[in-house]
């Protein structure tokens, strides 16, 4: 939970892990959800702080029997802290800017996908945004304190802030690129989408480098300690735009069903994890246990795992340290899937289907899932993990380790960060009011949330088991960008020659890689404007 410090004795009840959290179509989606918890005053400044990590009673045992190494622990750090439920009063404290900016009383509009209603409240209406929850009904505070940061700037700084919410997220993008290209202005700030911003958006000219207006050197609203920013918005040595969240919505996992691996006298994943076994092997040899013919009939009615095949081929790859498309330097972009570690994971994913043949690929993954039939399944996002919270015994786990990965993987394809276009006015006066007011986890300022409180509870939304919550903070934290969703011909290349023929055991994993080895550097020149 969070400490509070007010000039009451109060707690935080804000939430939006939807708005800060999206998902992997250009196009997403606003989710309502009712508030849970009950409405309370807050004044003043708020500090949301993580407490001692401690172990519950009551909690599994971590412990495997047999294997030596280091523990998990100590490979990638233990994650967050349980938080302190505990609040402390303290006198108010008025939020006085670190810069001075007169925007003359002009308004300042912020463009995205979603619910208008909803979005418009978020920024025009106290009581919506302190009582606001997302799927899961998570509680962090971190959507109440942008709402009090937003209303004290305006003062502030002079200027009315302003939401142009459109129902049709494909339908605004394209807007604005076609307004962009002709140089009329639409909108100050524009939530955008990974794969429209890198490289079109920057090849074209139509976003600002967020680094020419914000002196990251001096940073004075702490935007380099949201390490999934500057992670996920580098591109040829510049940040575009940043991202006002902290996890993500589409990083890949294991969803596993306990019972399963409990009657077959098989270990918890995540105790796995602990002795700093989860990896390839032990991931396979319980996918080939669980893979039985329990009547005798000669049919198989149980799996080792059900997957559609491109997201297990596409998360092993990332498992072992692989991706797609790699970026290095100023203007580099190569293509990945011939590097030896992504050619590890293609194989081991295309050896779970043809060879060990533990895989069922079934139309309906959920449903597998329901109907206990599955031990394992690779999600392509959390949302698929919260989907499946309703089955009994289903635990979701990082990726298993690859052979050639030093800790558990986490890769980002698509993310939606806060952008701004070319055209505006009062740049630098925007961006530094901007990033003042969403950079909520900088606790230096009034009206500032703990990062790590806020991530642990946002995590709660996907991943139940507070133990697992809390390694994965040091999961998400060390995330990866794979570009290769905003190179079209380049997907469609990969999709059509790689990971489909794979998947059907048309073609042998080296053949695949190499056929379009040299027309998927092309058509990157073509895409980075290079030719």
């Amino acid at each position: 939970m969070c400490k509070i410090r007010k000039t009451n004795r109060l707690l935080i009840s804000g939430l939006i892990c939807c708005m800060l959290l999206l998902q992997f179509t250009a196009a997403g989606c606003s989710k309502k959800a009712a508030a849970t918890t009950a409405a309370v005053k807050t004044t003043g400044r708020m500090s949301l702080t993580a407490g001692k990590t401690t172990s519950k009673a009551g909690m599994p045992s971590s412990t495997v029997s047999g294997g030596t190494g280091s523990s998990a622990e100590e490979q990638q750090g233990s994650g967050a802290a349980d938080p302190d439920t505990s609040s402390q009063t303290e006198e108010n404290e008025p939020y006085i800017p670190v810069k001075s900016y007169d925007l003359g009383g002009r308004t300042v509009v912020w463009t995205r996908w979603g619910d208008p209603e909803e979005y418009r409240r978020w920024f025009e209406d106290e009581e919506f945004a302190r009582t606001y929850t997302a799927e899961g009904n998570q509680i962090t505070g971190h959507l109440y304190a942008v709402y009090k940061r937003m209303q004290e700037a305006q003062k502030k700084y002079n200027f009315k802030f302003k939401t142009n919410i459109w129902t049709n997220g494909v339908a605004m993008q394209d807007d604005f690129e076609k307004s962009a290209m002709a140089g009329i202005h639409v909108s100050d700030m524009l939530t955008g989408s990974s794969q429209r911003m890198f490289p079109a958006y920057i090849t074209k000219k139509l976003i600002l480098p967020l680094d020419d207006y914000y002196d990251l050197s001096e940073d004075l609203y702490h935007l380099k300690s949201n390490r999934l920013s500057m992670a996920l918005n580098a591109w040829q040595g510049k940040q575009y735009g940043f991202s006002p969240f902290l996890i993500t919505g589409t990083a890949y996992g294991v969803n596993c069903d306990l019972d399963m691996l409990g009657r077959e006298g098989l270990p918890r994943p995540y105790d796995l994890i602990l002795a700093n076994q989860w990896n390839w092997d032990t991931f396979l040899s319980q996918a080939m246990t669980c893979t039985r013919d329990l009547n005798g009939d000669g049919i198989l009615d149980q799996w080792g795992i059900v997957n559609y095949y491109q997201p297990l081929l596409i998360g092993m790859i990332n498992s072992n340290g692989g991706q797609f498309l790699a970026t290095k330097g100023d203007n580099d972009v190569s293509f990945a899937l011939s590097d030896p570690k992504s050619l590890k994971g293609l194989q081991f994913a295309n050896d779970l289907i043809h060879v060990y043949k533990v895989v069922r690929d079934k139309p309906y993954i959920l449903a597998a899932l329901f109907d206990k039939t599955s031990c394992f399944t690779v999600f392509s996002s959390y949302k698929w993990a919260y989907d499946a919270r309703g089955i009994t015994g289903m635990e979701w786990v990082p990726l298993p380790k690859g052979p050639d990965a030093d800790t558990y993987q986490s890769v980002i394809p698509i993310h939606n960060p806060l952008i701004f276009p070319v055209t505006m006015t009062n740049a630098a006066e925007i961006i530094n009011i901007m990033i003042e007011v969403f950079s909520y986890w900088d606790t230096t300022r009034p009206y500032s949330v703990d990062a790590d409180a806020v991530k642990f509870q946002q995590l709660a939304t996907w991943v139940q088991d507070e133990e697992i919550r809390r390694f994965s903070l040091g999961v998400v934290d060390q995330v990866r960008f794979d570009p290769y969703y905003g190179f079209s011909a380049v997907k469609t290349l990969i999709d059509n020659n790689i990971l489909t023929p794979i998947s059907k055991g048309a073609i042998s994993v080296g053949s695949a890689v190499d056929s379009i080895r040299t027309q998927v550097q092309s058509e990157i020149s073509d895409a980075m404007g290079r030719r």
